[in-house]
């Protein structure tokens, strides 16, 4: 792969994987001209039985 041109800058792909390894959601972001990697973690607070 080494001929492709990569889309992100290798540590920008190694913090990408790194958080999809751990099993939570990234989003990227653009915020004054530049690439902003987001971690979203998702959280149960309630867990609740629903009868019905």
């Amino acid at each position: 792969m080494e001929d492709v041109k990569a889309l992100f800058p290798e540590e920008t792909a190694r913090e990408i994987l790194r958080i999809l390894k751990q099993g939570d959601t990234v989003e990227l972001k653009r915020e004054k001209g530049n690439l902003v990697v987001v971690q979203i973690r998702r959280k149960v607070k309630i867990k609740t039985a629903a009868i019905g």
